[in-house]
């Protein structure tokens, strides 16, 4: 009996030691665990709550006894008391998720579970709640949520044509652009294929699109046109692939960017410019246009022909070149400063016509020309940028001059120049005598016009008598040797006709008082008319490509030069270059560009091959433009490429924002959910590591193995926290506090850690609002900082510290797309290392991304800083140049107090 009496005591000594063990277990389980356990009755009131119930900022005492209803936010308490009524009344395990209270008064979003059990000898059911922290998962899902809303706001009131359809030509998406242009509501495409929408013309070209894109594999641009209820519509549209997980393509994206209005602009560019070389080229006067420089730019076939020199053999040439010889018609030489076009760009008035001789090289003599020289100005400029002169050769009428005497005068005139009216002015009398042709120019029989001056100065137009009568007082008194005048004359049907007026004075009495006076009238309204169409139609195609938003430029495909720019263009690059080499001007280059598409612009026969369609940044301007280029005719008949390239800058930049925002939530939600199921098992393993090293002694041979594997586990910890830092999952307890304070306890520290040879200046910002924070996330911002700038240091250097308050304002943030509105305390800390080069600062966020060398960094220095930034509703700014030093600034809201 004593024998079995000791061996019911064995046993129930073991049974006690395997309790004991058990109850360790559960200790430890309980002292670590993450998740928030909790034991309630069936009517909620709390029986137990684990350690974890700390997250939320209470003693496990303090919760005891108080029902867990009082706990759950009160928008979500229906929900809650129907899952645990369906929980009670079933007894299967339950889900819900809803915010629960904190300490603090905060709210935090949890993921229960509950399990219905009753223990044994016992008939009262309890609950067993299973709590998971959500938070960040719910703040994610709203991120996401309103990520997509801005998306799909964006592409709604795009006035692009956006769409995307599978490879058998159904619609997937289309925005409400393509809904108005094919006049269906969107919602109504979706599912159908192109040929239920579009013409078999056009569902056969966007099929043969959609074999392209999947031959490229790559986004392709082409130029379309299609019918529409308006008449054809032009397009550009860029199609690209969508690949699925495996990487095959499953589905075409379309963007397209309607040009019609820009192909009629075009169609009335050419139709101007084709009206403008059709009158330019049949004038019967000569025209050369000359630049600023007076370097000649163009000249017309009757220009060739009057001075007997081909254009070729003009251009480049100045008024100040030596074979360019001009002469008065006393013979005398004239340089080049005072030519008539020279005049006209110098004092920015029209000159003549003037009477002047000019060196024909065929006949090698001098011919005599009637001269004008116009000045032409850009909108609201003073000084011309160009003149052109018109000219008609009177070296007949100069030699008939010459030849004929004093006698012969009145009918030598008269065959000056056929079709002339001559006119005969008997100065002491006033009477005025006028032959046929002159009655017939103006439209008169001879007995309708009464021959005196007075009847014929009554006929001249009102605006331009004054002129008229100066002229003639200025020959009268000798001022002039000849009279030579353009005005405007009152025909007899009440029109108005152009006229030039020549004279000189033949008869003087014996004290040299004029006598007699005869010279001609010439209708020159066709000229004129044909001047003021030229004019119209310069100014017409200046104000049509001034008004184009895009920048415009015509060059010479063999030599390069600038022959045109439009305002635009103009404004964009500091002025007008014509005349420059456009590599040099648009580019900075010394040498013609690599990428120059003129070979692209032309066939093998010489032809224009229609437009060329690339992208660029500009290395001048540092913008992003899509350019079409193409190949046409010039006015001299010459090939010329033509550019008109539109600034995609800002599409640039959002399209690059975007993805770097949806990189950095992919990568953050990555880091948190391995962060999560790693720090799960991590938990095991150190529980569990713990465990070993308190049951073994420190002889055991298995010690010092155990306490390696719980000194990983540490270390794996910290990984871990830096991960949920980064994903903004960490744990905090943000206080009110002044950034001033906490740097200046940190100096001292900072300082040991950076060594002696770098100072450490600290600048505190006066004033400093103050801001909310976990006092251990500050310390692990500037230690990482600190570290960093430190490593950045070759040698000796410097680490500034310095606080400051910003607010930025709406306007301000409108330019800056980086930065939100409202009131912060910027935290900066700047080195002068060695700074980073783009690609670094390019992934400097990126968990794992180091430029140290291996066994020196984890790579989690910077992702855990940008976390924690993130975490408080703040922005971080990187600024670094290589070798001058790196600054990186944080900006922290303002916490109202």
């Amino acid at each position: 009996m004593f024998d079995e009496l000791t061996a019911e005591i064995a046993a129930l000594h073991s049974a006690l030691e395997a309790q004991q063990a058990q109850s360790a277990f559960f200790r430890i389980i309980n002292e670590n665990m993450t998740d928030i356990v909790t034991l309630t009755d069936k009517e909620g009131q709390i029986l137990f709550a684990g350690k974890s119930i700390e997250r939320l900022g209470y003693d496990p005492a303090s919760v005891t006894g108080k029902n867990v209803m009082d706990y759950v936010h009160p928008e979500d308490l229906p929900k809650v008391m129907d899952a645990y009524g369906d929980h009670t009344g079933s007894g299967v395990p339950g889900r819900v998720e809803c915010r629960c209270l904190c300490e603090d008064g905060t709210y935090l979003w949890l993921e229960t579970r509950g399990t219905f059990f009753k223990e044994e000898n016992s008939n009262e059911p309890k609950h067993l709640l299973i709590s998971r922290d959500i938070t960040e998962r719910k703040q994610a899902e709203k991120n996401l949520k309103e990520s997509v809303a801005r998306f799909q706001a964006i592409i709604a009131h795009s006035p692009l044509l956006i769409s995307v359809f599978d490879t058998d030509g159904r619609y997937l998406l289309v925005n409400p652009s393509i809904g108005r242009f094919l006049r269906v509501p969107p919602t109504q495409l979706i599912g159908k294929s192109f040929s239920e929408v579009l013409s078999p013309e056009a569902s056969n070209m966007f099929m043969k699109r959609i074999a392209d894109v999947k031959k490229a594999r790559g986004p392709i641009s082409v130029e379309d046109s299609l019918n529409s209820d308006d008449g054809m519509r032009h397009f550009i549209t860029t199609l690209f692939p969508l690949d699925d997980e495996t990487g095959e393509i499953r589905s075409v994206g379309a963007i397209a960017h309607d040009i019609t209005n820009r192909k009629k602009i075009e169609k009335a560019l050419r139709e101007s410019e084709e009206k403008h070389r059709c009158l330019f080229e049949t004038m019967s006067q000569g025209v050369v246009y000359q630049k600023a420089d007076g370097e000649i730019t163009s000249a017309n076939p009757a220009a060739e022909r009057i001075l007997g020199l081909s254009f070729g053999q003009m251009r480049g040439m100045t008024s100040m070149d030596p074979r360019w010889k001009m002469i008065k018609e006393d013979g005398s030489e004239i340089p080049g400063t005072e030519h008539p076009a020279m005049i006209a760009l110098r004092t920015g008035q029209e000159i003549g016509p003037v009477i002047r001789g000019v060196f024909h090289p065929g006949k090698k003599d001098y011919i005599w020309l009637s001269v004008t020289a116009i000045p032409l100005f850009h909108p609201g400029e003073k000084k011309p940028f160009q003149v052109y002169a018109t000219f008609e050769d009177i070296s007949l009428r100069k030699w008939t001059e010459k030849a004929l005497q004093e006698s012969e005068k009145r009918l030598n005139l008269a065959m000056m120049i056929k079709n002339e009216g001559i006119w005969d002015w008997n100065l002491a009398s006033n009477e005025t005598v006028f032959d046929e042709r002159y009655y017939t120019m103006a439209g008169y029989a001879p007995d309708e016009f009464p021959q005196n001056f007075n009847a014929w100065a009554e006929r001249v137009h009102p605006d331009d008598l004054p002129g008229v009568e100066a002229a003639i007082k200025n020959c009268l008194s000798g001022h002039t040797e000849r009279l030579n005048i353009e005005f405007r004359f009152q025909h007899r049907d009440g029109s108005w006709i152009w006229v030039r007026g020549q004279g000189q004075i033949v008869e003087r009495d014996e004290n040299g008082t004029p006598l007699r006076m005869i010279g001609t009238h010439n209708d020159i309204t066709k000229r004129k008319e044909a001047e003021n169409k030229l004019r119209m139609a310069h100014e017409k195609l200046l104000t049509i490509l001034d008004g184009i938003d895009s920048t415009v430029y015509v060059a010479d495909m063999d030599t390069y030069e600038i022959l045109f720019m439009n305002q635009h263009m103009i404004d964009e690059f500091g002025g007008d270059k014509t005349g420059d080499l456009c590599f040099r001007v648009f580019r900075n280059n010394s040498e013609v560009c690599s990428c120059c598409t003129n070979d692209q612009l032309i066939d093998r026969n010489g032809c224009p091959a229609g437009v060329y369609t690339w992208h660029e940044q500009n290395p001048v301007t540092g913008k992003y433009y899509n350019i079409h280029d193409r190949a046409i005719e010039w006015i001299d008949g010459r090939l010329v490429r033509l550019q008109i390239a539109t600034d995609i800058t800002d599409l640039k930049k959002m399209e690059t924002q975007l993805l770097q925002a949806q990189k950095m939530e992919s990568v953050g939600r990555l880091a948190g959910g391995v962060a999560h199921d790693f720090n799960n098992m991590l938990t095991i393993i150190n529980g569990y590591a713990e465990m070993m090293a308190d049951l073994l002694p420190p002889s055991d041979p298995m010690y010092n193995s155990v306490k390696a594997i719980l000194d990983a586990g540490k270390r794996s910890a910290v990984v871990v926290r830096k991960l949920l830092a980064f994903a903004r999952k960490q744990a905090i307890t943000p206080v009110p506090m002044n950034l001033n304070d906490v740097v200046s306890s940190m100096c001292k520290m900072l300082q040991r850690l950076i060594g002696e040879s770098i100072d450490l200046f600290w600048k505190p910002g006066s004033n400093i609002w103050l801001v909310k924070m976990d006092y251990g996330q500050v310390d692990h911002i500037l230690v990482n900082l600190v570290i960093n700038a430190r490593d950045a240091i070759a040698n000796v250097g410097k680490i500034t510290i310095e606080t400051q308050n910003i607010e930025f304002s709406d306007a301000y943030c409108a330019v800056h797309r980086d930065f939100t509105p409202g009131q912060y305390v910027m935290l900066a800390v700047s080195d002068n290392g060695c700074g980073m080069d783009q690609h670094v600062q390019d992934h400097l966020f990126e968990p794992f991304f180091t430029t140290k060398e291996i066994g020196k960094g984890t790579g989690l220095g910077l992702p855990t800083v940008y976390g924690i930034i993130k975490q408080n509703a703040g922005f971080i700014n990187v600024f670094s140049e290589v070798g001058k030093g790196t600054s990186v600034k944080m900006y922290i809201p303002r916490h109202e107090v």
